[in-house]
Formats: C-alpha cells, structure tokens, sequence
C-alpha cells in the first residue's frame, strides 16, 4: 500500500490493544469517538530506536492528552510480546497488534528489518474525529526516529 495522504479518511478497524494490564478489544471508531488519535508506527519492539519512540511518546502523554488526542503504538509483533513491551517500559499508552498484517497493509506499509519481513514501516498518522489524515510522516530509514514535537504540532488545529 501507498502510505496515506493528507485528507484520506482511514476506514474503521479492529485490533487488539496491549496495555500493561493484558489485551483488549479496540476499533477505531470507537477510539475516535474520544477525539484525535495518534497512530504511531514501529517495527519491532524491544529493539533500541522504537524503544525510544514509544518511551517518547509515553514521556509527553500528557502533551498529547491536553489536545485531546489519544496516542496508540502500532506494531505487527504479537499483543502477547507488546504486553510484555509495555510493562518493561513502563508504557501509559497501549500498543495495537497486527500480527496477521491485515490492517496495516491496508492503511500503512511495512517493510523488512534486520531480516524480519512485513514490519511496519516507522512513522505516524494524526487523525481527526472523523478517521480522517491531517498528518503524516514516515522513513524507510528504521533508525530514524522524529521526536514528539513535530506529532504534537500537528494537533494543534484540532484544538483551536
């Protein structure tokens, strides 16, 4: 799949959501009933640089919060492994898992990482309350990693 432009609307999907508290249910919709969400993308947890994206996204929750958005990690590793993840990390915010890769060939793109096949490719989506892309950004690059900011920047037209 092309990675989604601005103004493309994301269609409502299911996953399950890692937490440190084990797996549950999630659909976009209903996640977007609660305001704008952050899909943030990684390859392969537990490994340094989407370790450091997840914690950074975890370290500026309440930035996030204050906009009103919701932040998801997003991965293809097992809700299983991301629950273990999120307890190591200490993460406030849950992981979506794709392990079947159904959804996020279907709205993102993956890409092959240290030998590992069908990863999701690093990057976020912001979506407005109606599923709707009004940022993005992605690397091919899995080592690369943008920081908080520029995602944080991108919410602020929904909160005006």
């Amino acid at each position: 799949m092309a990675l989604p432009e601005d103004g493309t609307r994301i269609p409502d999907f299911a996953l399950k959501l890692a937490t440190q508290d084990g797996v549950q249910d999630f659909t976009l919709a209903a996640a977007l009933r609660q305001g704008p969400v952050v899909l943030a993308f990684f390859p392969l947890a537990f490994t340094g640089v989407c370790t450091r994206q997840m914690c950074d996204l975890r370290d500026d929750l309440a930035r996030f919060e204050q906009a009103g958005a919701t932040v998801y990690g997003f991965s293809t590793d097992s809700p299983f492994a991301n629950v273990r993840f999120a307890k190591e990390q200490g993460l406030t915010h849950g992981i979506l898992s794709d392990p079947n890769r159904e959804v996020v060939e279907e709205i993102w793109d993956t890409q092959t990482v240290a030998g590992v096949h069908g990863v999701a490719k690093r990057g976020v989506l912001v979506l407005d309350t109606e599923g709707t892309v009004v940022w993005s950004w992605a690397t091919d690059d899995p080592k690369q990693w943008i920081g908080t900011d520029e995602v944080r920047k991108a919410l602020e037209p929904l909160v005006a």
